[in-house]
Parts: C-alpha cells; sequence; structure tokens
C-alpha cells in the first residue's frame, strides 16, 4: 500500500516499458501518460499491464493506492511503499476498490480516432488487439463494418461509449488489456 499519491505515480511510471508501448498502435512516436478509468472491480483480472487502484481505507475517511504489477490467481502482486512486491488477495482489492484505476498509457503524438473505412497499421494493431480479446474480427488491416460492430460490442461491455469508433479511452483499455 502507498499512501501517497504522487509516489504512486512515480512508481507507476517507472513500471511502464516503453519498448513495448511503442508496438502498441502505430509508428508514430509516442508519449506515456496517465489514463483514468472508472468501472467494474473484477475488470482488473483482465489487465495485463501494471496498473494502479486507488483504495478507500478507514470507512473511506483515507485514501491509499495499490500499485498492481500484476495480476495472479486470487490476487495480485503489488508494489509497497519500498519498492517491495507483496501478495495481495483478490478479496482485499474488491472490498477497498474506491471505483478508480489508473495506468501509463502510450499516447501518440498526432493521433487520430479510427473509424470504418480508414486503413492502415494503427487499425491493424486495434484488429489483433481485439482477435487477442476473443473478438470476431480478421486482422487485414481495413476498418470494416465487421470491426465496426465488434468494437462497439467491445466498447459495450465495458462501459465505454457505444459509437465503433476508436478512440482514446477504447484505444487506452484495448491497450491494457492485450498482452
Amino acid at each position: 500500500m502507498i499512501h501517497n499519491e504522487q509516489e504512486s505515480l512515480a512508481k507507476l511510471f517507472t513500471l511502464f516499458n516503453v519498448q513495448k508501448a511503442q508496438n502498441t498502435f502505430s509508428t508514430a512516436e509516442i508519449y506515456p501518460d496517465l489514463f483514468i478509468f472508472e468501472g467494474d472491480p473484477a475488470l482488473y483480472h483482465m489487465f495485463e499491464k501494471p496498473f494502479r487502484v486507488r483504495v478507500s481505507l478507514n470507512n473511506g475517511n483515507k485514501v491509499g493506492y495499490l500499485l498492481i504489477r500484476r495480476v495472479t490467481t486470487g490476487g495480485a502482486i503489488a508494489i509497497d511503499a519500498e519498492g517491495n512486491e507483496r501478495p495481495v488477495t483478490e478479496d482485499y482489492i474488491l472490498a477497498h476498490w474506491d471505483g478508480k484505476i489508473s495506468w501509463v498509457y502510450p499516447y501518440e503524438h498526432m493521433s487520430t480516432k479510427l473509424r470504418e473505412g480508414m486503413s492502415g497499421l494503427s487499425v491493424l494493431k486495434t484488429q489483433q488487439m481485439l482477435q487477442q480479446l476473443g473478438y470476431g474480427v480478421i486482422p487485414r488491416g481495413v476498418y470494416d463494418s465487421t470491426t465496426s460492430e465488434e468494437v462497439m460490442r467491445f466498447q459495450l461491455n465495458f462501459g465505454l461509449k457505444a459509437d465503433g469508433t476508436v478512440d482514446t479511452p477504447t484505444k487506452a483499455l484495448l491497450y491494457q488489456m492485450s498482452t
């Protein structure tokens, strides 16, 4: 558990893998930044990259942060204030989660929303991530009607604006859930 927000953010950024992030969506230059998401606590099971969970302590009178390095069966491995790894149970995470979760996300310079009719490397990588997560797309690099429908299904499944357009929140969640 880390009680200081700035310290938890600094440690989260140190866990960010620039090399891996560079290959996520395109060859564009990326800028690591914080992405904040509100969602169902059980969602953390699907996360593949380090993230930070804000937790409520002392009946909501205090806030702390769990810095999760990786998810495990029955919980996660967290980093404490001294930088040591500590197991955390799923019960603890679910009981204290206050709804906010954050992770470092590789924003792209000059990023555009992906939508039906577009094509290119960013579309291909998005399709590959969707396919990896079990969505019915065939990665071809062309944003067709099937891709739009599957993006909309992904968005609906995770409480995002379901319009079939791959915007920053959709990209950030796809990034977090892909290996």
